[in-house]
């Protein structure tokens, strides 16, 4: 007979977990990562089919000694079916610090899958443009603990696949040099840097992160070493702030995420909470920022400084130039000019995070006028003021 233990009135219940996470019938756990097993349990638990959950979770800390989280919730589903449990890790002896961390791993689990069911219509407002060449983009959602992998199918972003992270044990915002923040921002992986070459807590691998970016530096931030990495081997993974600043997966998930992305560049945006919309308001979205893009390469093309100065911000800053400087630099170019084609390709849109009202544009440009001509890949940001998008920064990407 199918019943509720006490377990779960006390203990999950508890975390707030009260909608089942799949439907139709639990896959076998051969076919199964390590969390979608976890989860598996946990909607056996919440239909009643205790028995089905403990031989599950068996199954589990069998394929998976070093996952600690498995281990207190299959010593709990034990111990409960001799004596109500009052909270999650009741029947533990680690200490308060430990089991707090798995009882947020646990929670940021299951409450970040819930929420991936949940916009599974949608996208993540940080997308507005993907170039035809980048095949993947990385996001992650701090405050979700989640990192979700996104595939460019003809200039939509497709969720792939979402995956368990821990972050900077304190917290996120990075500003200083050895904060043990997680930074926000864009960024890209530099290179990728196989287990043999590594210390044993970087875990199956790392891609280092290009932090500081200019916008970083711009405002002053300071540090190094910010990776996207596995997990040490003597341990599954770690509660969702533990790590120095850095995003860190299971060494499972992360071989997986590698192989997919493999060892090119790859935008990484780290986000705070990541806003998602419908698919029909991001194309509208989309569609309003390149027709801003579009305007400002036809001002420049038109010879008419003023009108092309007009999409820069006062408080511009790029390639070592404040705003007047720059002012000077183009009045004095154009003027030697008597025409001047841009062509715009591999245009990159991206909603920058932790900024209010901000744009990283990329793209490749290949300019052409009357006395010069050369093709580069350039980076600005654009922020809105008063209402009206500016560049606030340009220079190469």
């Amino acid at each position: 007979m199918k019943r509720r233990d006490p377990f779960i009135v006390g203990a999950l219940l508890s975390l707030g977990i009260s909608p089942p996470l799949q439907s139709g019938p639990a896959a076998p756990p051969d076919k199964l990562q390590a969390e979608k097993i976890l989860l598996a349990a946990v909607e056996e638990i919440h239909v009643g089919q205790i028995d089905g959950a403990i031989a599950r979770m068996g199954q589990l800390v069998s394929k998976y000694p070093d996952f600690k989280l498995a281990h207190l919730i299959h010593g709990d589903l034990l111990s409960a079916k001799a004596a109500p449990l009052r909270s999650m890790g009741g029947a533990s002896r680690g200490t308060p610090d430990s089991i707090e961390g798995l009882r947020k791993e646990a929670l940021a689990r299951i409450s970040g899958v819930q929420d991936t069911n949940l916009v599974r219509d949608s996208v993540p407002d940080l997308f507005l443009e993907l170039p035809a060449n980048q095949k993947y983009v990385v996001t992650v959602d701090v405050k979700r603990s989640r990192l979700y992998l996104f595939e460019n199918t003809g200039g939509l972003p497709t969720l792939v696949q979402d995956y368990y992270v821990s972050t900077g044990v304190k917290g996120h915002g990075k500003i200083l040099e050895g904060d043990q923040r997680t930074p926000i921002g864009i960024y890209q992986t530099v290179e990728f840097l196989p287990d043999p070459e590594l210390p044993d807590k970087y875990g199956a691998g790392a891609f280092p992160l290009d932090y500081p970016n200019q916008w970083d530096r711009r405002l002053g931030r300071t540090g190094y070493g910010i990776w996207l990495h596995g997990t040490p081997y003597e341990t599954f993974s770690r509660p969702p702030q533990a790590s120095d600043g850095c995003v860190a997966l299971s060494n499972e998930d992360f071989r997986i995420l590698m192989d997919d992305i493999g060892k090119s560049d790859t935008p990484v945006i780290i986000a705070d909470k990541i806003q998602w919309i419908k698919k029909d308001n991001w194309l509208k979205q989309s569609e309003s920022f390149k027709s801003l893009l579009h305007a400002w390469k036809q001002d420049w093309e038109s010879l008419d400084t003023s009108r092309y100065l007009q999409h820069y911000s006062v408080h511009f800053q790029g390639s070592g130039k404040n705003f007047d400087q720059f002012k000077k630099h183009k009045n004095r170019v154009n003027a030697q000019k008597s025409f001047v084609d841009v062509d715009l390709d591999d245009i990159s849109i991206l909603r920058y995070p932790g900024e209010n009202n901000m744009m990283q544009v990329t793209f490749k440009q290949k300019y052409k006028s009357s006395n010069f001509s050369n093709t580069s890949l350039k980076k600005q940001y654009w922020k809105k003021e008063q209402g009206q998008w500016k560049i606030v920064y340009e220079g190469p990407a």
